[in-house]
């Protein structure tokens, strides 16, 4: 017999961020000062939007056209976006991408962050044809997009009480 034990930490915690004598990280990094606090500042409450939960319930989620909005603000395009492949299980196509980051004076690249996305195919109406298996595809890369953003540390305030809500 094994007990195993889940620590449920409130989303209060999970999205305060931790500083150390007035400084955001611990060890030098390319990113400013205010990179980093516009990366961890609180998502604004109107682009918060909400769906019904597969299960029951329903979700918060920011819109891809934030998260890139919010990219281009912090880096100034000095970001990039590669899918590292793509799949279709049934009704369901998952995307694996990387988010890129690099030094916008040296072109360095300072970050990358992997993460999948997901989205359902959508068919015409009494049919099995797909409506637009392309915009499929780009919802699923979008969310890929998303999540590796939320790896960096973006919304956290809406994707950390996800899951601090599928661990409770």
């Amino acid at each position: 017999n094994q007990t195993t034990a889940l620590a449920v930490v409130s989303v209060n915690e999970i999205v305060k961020p931790e500083m150390y004598r007035g400084k955001y990280t611990l060890v030098p990094t390319a990113l400013t000062e205010k990179q980093i606090v516009a990366i961890i500042a609180p998502t604004p409450k109107e682009v918060i939007l909400s769906r019904p939960g597969k299960g029951g319930g329903r979700w918060d989620y920011v819109p891809g056209w934030w998260i890139k909005k919010k990219l281009n603000f912090v880096f100034g395009f000095s970001h990039s976006f590669e899918i590292l492949g793509e799949r279709v299980d049934g009704d369901f196509i998952t995307v694996k991408g990387r988010l890129i980051i690099k030094d916008a004076k040296t072109g360095r690249e300072i970050a990358r962050k992997d993460d999948y996305g997901g989205a359902e195919i959508k068919y015409r109406k009494g049919t099995r044809n797909p409506l637009d298996i392309g915009n499929d595809f780009k919802a699923a890369q979008t969310d890929s997009l998303k999540r590796c953003a939320v790896q960096l540390g973006f919304c956290m305030d809406v994707y950390g009480k996800v899951e601090s809500q599928e661990a409770g």
